[in-house]
């Protein structure tokens, strides 16, 4: 924008520079994130006015903001299935016989006191 106001002025003066002379100042004065407006230019044919250049840097600096912004990543992990299969067979085969009946686990059985008396 600055460029354009001291054309402006420069013209005012009666030695002002052309607008295509500006564009190409402007678009090389531009930072490196840009490099890809500048390699676009140069490959088109048709050259860009003042107003194109403007609209088109504001359009680039919106992807660039777009592209710095933080993403917010989320890892979804899934428990292997592998893994489940792995639990069940080990549940069914400590929890039955050999004839295939289930088995009394140690927790359905009360627990039983013998008590003994010492005599003396």
């Amino acid at each position: 924008m600055e460029l354009i106001e001291i054309n402006a002025r420069l013209r005012d003066i009666g030695i002002g520079v052309n607008d295509e002379q500006v564009v190409h100042v402007a678009l090389f004065s531009l930072p490196s994130d840009y490099s890809n407006l500048r390699t676009s230019y140069n490959a088109t044919e048709s050259k860009w006015d003042l107003n194109k250049l403007i609209s088109i840097c504001v359009d680039e600096e919106d992807r660039i903001k777009k592209e710095k912004e933080p993403t917010k990543a989320v890892n979804l992990v899934e428990k292997p299935k592998w893994k489940e299969q792995n639990k069940l067979k080990l549940k069914k085969t400590t929890n039955t016989k050999v004839s295939g009946k289930p088995a009394d686990s140690k927790a359905a059985k009360p627990f039983k006191f013998k008590f003994t008396f010492a005599r003396r």
